[in-house]
C-alpha cells in the first residue's frame, strides 16, 4: 500500500480467476465411483508420489472442472480444505470429488484419510458444497476405495450409486482379510 498527499492508503483492486490448462476425457455424468476410477486410473499409475485432484461437479454429477490440489511425497500429499473449496467456490460447483493416489498400491484409507475426509466435509458443509466422494486409487492396483460407498461420507443430497453386490463382496474381503 502506498500513501498520497492526503494521507489516503491505496488499496489495490485483485481479481481471482480459474486458468484452463489440461482436459481429461470421460463421461460427461458421474454416477458412480467407478467411473472416476476409470478417469483417473492412467495418471494414478503413472504416480511415483501422492497426488490430490478434485472434480467439481454440478447438482446432476456432470462435471464441471478438475484441478490438481496437492503433490506430496511417496508417503503422504498435503491436503488443506482451503485449497480445495477455492477452486470449488470459483467453479460454482454443487459437489466436488477427491481423488487422490497411493503410490504403494494399497488403497486402504489411513488414520490421516480418514481425518482430513471428515475435515473436509465440515468444511464443505458450511460452504454449501457437498463432498460426494473420496476415492483412493494405488498404482498398479485395479480396485480404489471409495469412502461413500464404505459409509464413511454423509449427509450428501449429491448420490452415487452403489452397486450393492461389489460393496458386499468388498466387506467380505475386508473381513476375511482380518484373520490372516
Amino acid at each position: 500500500m502506498k500513501e498520497t498527499e492526503n494521507d489516503c492508503v491505496e488499496i489495490p483492486e485483485v481479481e481471482v480467476q480459474l486458468v484452463k490448462s489440461s482436459t481429461i476425457h470421460g463421461t460427461q455424468v458421474l454416477r458412480n465411483s467407478d467411473k472416476v476410477f476409470e478417469l483417473f486410473q492412467k495418471r494414478a499409475d503413472l504416480m511415483d508420489r501422492e497426488c490430490v485432484y478434485m472434480l467439481c461437479l454440478r447438482s446432476d454429477t456432470s462435471m464441471i472442472n478438475y484441478s490438481i490440489v496437492s503433490i506430496g511425497s511417496h508417503g503422504y500429499a498435503v491436503i488443506e480444505p482451503c485449497e480445495i473449496l477455492r477452486v470449488a467456490i470459483l467453479s460454482c460447483a454443487s459437489g466436488i470429488i477427491l481423488v487422490h493416489t497411493h503410490p504403494s498400491g494399497n488403497i486402504h484409507p489411513s488414520k490421516e484419510d480418514v481425518e482430513v475426509t471428515d475435515r473436509l466435509s465440515r468444511a464443505c458443509a458450511i460452504c454449501g458444497i457437498q463432498l460426494v466422494d473420496h476415492l483412493i486409487l494405488g498404482r498398479g492396483n485395479p480396485e480404489h476405495y471409495s469412502f461413500q460407498c464404505h459409509g464413511n461420507i454423509s449427509g450428501s443430497d449429491i448420490c452415487f450409486e452403489i452397486d450393492a453386490e461389489k460393496l458386499n463382496i468388498r466387506k467380505v474381503a475386508e473381513e476375511e482379510s482380518m484373520f490372516y
